[in-house]
């Protein structure tokens, strides 16, 4: 899970939304969990902003909050 959540991180700085969405859309479906869990899961292993800059932290929370407002 943790390079899913390192790969998701390097996605979001980067600006590449729509790789974001896939990262999180292709390990739901290998392994069998709900999108919004892994999508949750992610969020809880960035939540520590040590070792970011404040706008590259920016920018990956801003993905998770727009991701999770996609799924509702």
């Amino acid at each position: 899970m943790y390079r899913i959540a390192n790969a998701f991180e390097q996605a979001a700085i980067e600006g590449h939304y729509e790789q974001c969405r896939n990262i999180i859309a292709n390990f739901a479906h290998v392994y069998r969990e709900d999108y919004l869990t892994v999508l949750s899961s992610v969020s809880v292993m960035l939540m520590d902003q040590t070792g970011y800059s404040y706008a590259d932290y920016d920018k990956i929370k801003r993905t998770i909050i727009e991701m999770m407002g996609e799924t509702r």
